[in-house]
């Protein structure tokens, strides 16, 4: 790398790879002037490849680096599918495949609790006869990370990954959400004489096969006891039961919309972003082991005026009682499996 380049000049690499008879093509982008490091897991036993680098800037490439050529060694080939099912509230299902042609002495399967371990350790050592393992020792709201790996002759194969971010709440059964109480900070929202505030809650989803937001609970009024006035800041609300949750996969979301509105004085139309959450590809190195986030965008509109408090996010995989925040007017809401008096 030339002593010039920095991140000013300088964005990442390009790794371009070939076969004997085959063409080059580009199988990794790296992001980062001093991440000069990849390691490439999808190579046959007994192939030579052929690797150049390139870096880059923006849309700009430099000539290409000197050429390295490789003959990957014998070794096992890794596990062809790995999966992680959270199946009850204390238990995981591990699920491996592999090529079944060639000699499996054990497979190795190990992990890591994040926050709790700092490396992975081995939970398993099996024979070539066993393709699952169900793991009942985990801890709700850690993420597990689990790693698998064929030994063969001494050797050991590429490994694969995948994760559970595991809930609080039971996955079997169906998890109950209510609106337990809700708050609001600033007075501004509703001044005198207009009287106590009024809210409307709108919850959506997203359909993950499709990428479709859908509304879970259309329209949930909590009105604040008009006697009360505006100077009580926090009133519980029994009775608001939002879903029965039972969504079959732990990073569900839902979203929340408040709205607080003035009746008979026309109408407001409010955007919001429906959040969701979806997985990475679980076959990568553990830095790539992770959630990602995203959102839809969605407009509604309501026939009375008022003010749009925001949209807050409710995850499956949090404890179930959680104060939701929203960016306007100090607005707070209280949701949990339970519906308010009956902790």
């Amino acid at each position: 790398m030339p002593s010039s380049s920095n991140s000013s000049n300088t964005t990442g690499y390009y790794i371009y790879r070939k076969k004997a008879g085959s063409p080059f093509t580009k199988v990794a982008t790296i992001y980062g002037i001093y991440n000069k490091a990849y390691d490439d897991i999808y190579v046959d036993e007994n192939t030579s490849y052929t690797y150049y680098v390139v870096a880059y800037f923006v849309d700009k490439s430099s000539s290409p680096s000197n050429y390295v050529t490789i003959t990957a060694p014998n070794f096992p080939k890794a596990v062809t599918s790995f999966t992680a099912t959270q199946n009850t509230k204390t238990e995981i299902e591990l699920r491996w495949t592999y090529d079944i042609t060639q000699n499996v002495d054990f497979v190795k399967l190990k992990r890591k609790v994040i926050g709790e371990d700092g490396v992975y350790v081995q939970i398993g050592s099996f024979g070539s006869d066993t393709h699952e393992w169900f793991d009942t020792d985990i801890i709700p709201g850690k993420k597990h990370e689990y790693k698998v790996e064929i030994t063969s002759s001494y050797l050991t194969s590429n490994p694969r990954y995948n994760f559970i971010k595991v809930p609080y709440r039971d996955i079997s059964e169906n998890s109950p959400v209510y609106i337990k109480a809700l708050k609001y900070t600033n007075p501004s929202l509703e001044k005198w004489p207009a009287g106590s505030p009024e809210f409307y809650i709108k919850v959506m989803n997203v359909d993950p096969k499709n990428g479709k937001a859908f509304i879970v609970q259309d329209q949930v009024i909590v009105d604040f006891p008009s006697f009360f006035g505006t100077w009580v800041k926090e009133y519980p609300f029994p009775g608001k039961k939002v879903i029965n949750w039972a969504p079959g996969f732990w990073y569900d979301m839902l979203s929340f919309s408040v709205v607080e509105y003035d009746k008979s004085f026309g109408k407001i139309t409010i955007g919001m972003g429906v959040g969701y959450h979806y997985k990475s590809d679980t076959t990568k190195v553990p830095k790539n082991n992770k959630l990602f986030n995203s959102s839809i965008n969605y407009e509604y509109t309501i026939k009375d005026k008022g003010e749009n408090c925001g949209v807050g996010y409710l995850n499956y995989f949090e404890e179930p009682d959680k104060w939701i925040e929203f960016p306007g007017y100090g607005v707070e809401l209280l949701v949990g499996e339970k519906d308010w008096g009956e902790d």
